[in-house]
């Protein structure tokens, strides 16, 4: 019986980016899988992991980006699940791997976690204190960085509400958007 693995893993700029994991034993291929509930959220969202695929009753590790997080038995499938583990609180807006890594031998299945840092109504809160504790881009040090996106005519500023995206779509171009 011949094993044949092949694993490949990068680093590119400190991000571990999974290019390539199989496992062939004796002409069978199995594929590894890692999956989220939820994918998106916050930093600092908890979400649970689940994977398939990997070698039976091993040891899995679990890495948020770059960081392992969390440490997964598999079955006798090659299946773990409802590993919880966390966005880190220093996490940026964007796509974040999520990387399952077989210790016995290297094959690997990876996911991405979305995260996102949405004001979820007007003034972020019920309360309206218009502070979003998730926020950790914009800053004193980098808002100078911002340049002005669109504007929109004088009459229409009164507006209280904020506009979604679609909504912006169909006013007048003079608002006042800035993106860095």
């Amino acid at each position: 019986m011949q094993i044949r693995t092949q694993a490949f893993v990068k680093f590119l700029n400190g991000t571990l980016g999974l290019l390539l994991a199989t496992l062939s034993l004796a002409g069978f291929c199995f594929s590894q899988t890692v999956s989220l509930s939820p994918q998106i959220g916050p930093p600092t969202t908890k979400t649970l992991a689940s994977g398939s695929g990997f070698p039976a009753n091993s040891a899995v590790d679990v890495y948020f980006d770059t960081t392992d997080v969390a440490l997964a038995a598999t079955d006798g499938a090659g299946a773990f699940s409802k590993i919880l583990i966390q966005a880190p609180s220093s996490a940026v807006p964007g796509g974040h791997y999520v990387t399952g890594v077989a210790r016995s031998n290297g094959t690997a299945g990876q996911t991405t976690f979305l995260v996102r840092t949405n004001w979820a109504g007007f003034g972020f809160s019920p309360n309206n204190k218009r502070q979003n504790p998730y926020e950790h881009v914009l800053s004193p040090a980098t808002v100078g960085g911002l340049g002005l996106a669109w504007t929109l005519p004088r009459a229409k500023r009164s507006l209280l509400r904020p506009l979604s995206l679609a909504e912006t779509s169909t006013l007048a171009p003079k608002m006042e958007i800035f993106t860095p």
